[in-house]
């Protein structure tokens, strides 16, 4: 597929062609760091090097004016316990963010083709990346994007919620605003879909905007706080659902900019003693 001008392949190790610059995915790290791990501390281990690694091996291309970029996406030891749906969509989310942030009159990078173990995965990967990409730039644009967060208030805590796709790790429910929905109508579909709660008393708290807040792409978020009704239950693309008051959330790897943002709530909000 082609996406702003850059053409995106996918395709099994011994089915590529040589001479083109090549980047690996995954770091040299040993398997052995995350073989005693849990999975999901394995994924939110390896997340970060493999966005990194990624991220290095489209810059490098660029500057070194190269035409084609093979990104190898087999796992060095199938030991590492990361997901291959994580793999594939962190790639997609590198490359939307590369194309967006390098007009096509400044590339000389024209085919990026995404190297995989077999053909079995070249068919994973090739739906997944190419859904992806097909959705973000039929539905969101360019960006800046614009998305809600919200603080739920409830037993004491605040509700977070366990994302189930890249970027790993918990934050508060939240999400992307849809056309012709107001930033208060998505605060409240987004609680909804991911905790299965109603929200009640929704006041915007702050607007944070800082360009790197989601590893991602440059989203402008309002967060709202409020109080909520309802069963609590992970719901939509979150894994889990909690209260956390603050000595358990200060302990647990959070996502986005999210920290800084209950950092700022307790400063206003202080939690009477």
């Amino acid at each position: 597929m082609k996406i702003k001008g850059l053409e995106v392949r996918v395709s099994w190790i011994g089915g590529l062609s040589s001479g083109c610059v090549r980047g690996k995915i995954f770091p040299a790290h040993p398997a052995a760091a995350f073989q005693q791990a849990e999975s999901a501390q394995a994924v939110l281990g390896l997340e970060e090097p493999v966005r990194s690694a990624t991220r290095r091996a489209l810059r490098s291309a660029h500057r070194r004016k190269a035409a084609g970029l093979v990104l190898d996406a087999a796992a060095p030891d199938a030991a590492v316990a990361f997901p291959k749906q994580a793999a594939a969509k962190i790639v997609a989310q590198e490359i939307y963010r590369y194309v967006n942030e390098v007009p096509a009159w400044q590339r000389r990078l024209k085919r990026v083709t995404v190297a995989v173990a077999d053909k079995k995965d070249a068919g994973f990967f090739e739906k997944t990346i190419f859904g992806y990409l097909g959705h973000v730039s039929a539905v969101l644009g360019s960006g800046p994007f614009v998305t809600v967060d919200a603080i739920i208030r409830m037993r004491g805590g605040v509700v977070l919620v366990k994302r189930s796709n890249p970027p790993f790790g918990w934050a508060l429910p939240g999400g992307f605003v849809d056309r012709g929905e107001s930033l208060e109508e998505a605060a409240r579909r987004e609680v909804r879909e991911e905790t299965g709660l109603a929200v009640k008393d929704l006041k915007q708290f702050h607007t944070y905007s800082r360009p790197d807040r989601d590893p991602r792409f440059h989203t402008v978020t309002t967060v709202f706080t409020a109080g909520a009704s309802g069963r609590l239950r992970a719901a939509s693309d979150a894994a889990d659902a909690r209260v956390f008051l603050p000595s358990a959330w200060r302990a647990l790897p959070i996502a986005f900019d999210h920290r800084s943002i209950l950092a700022d709530f307790l400063k206003r909000f202080p939690r009477k003693k």
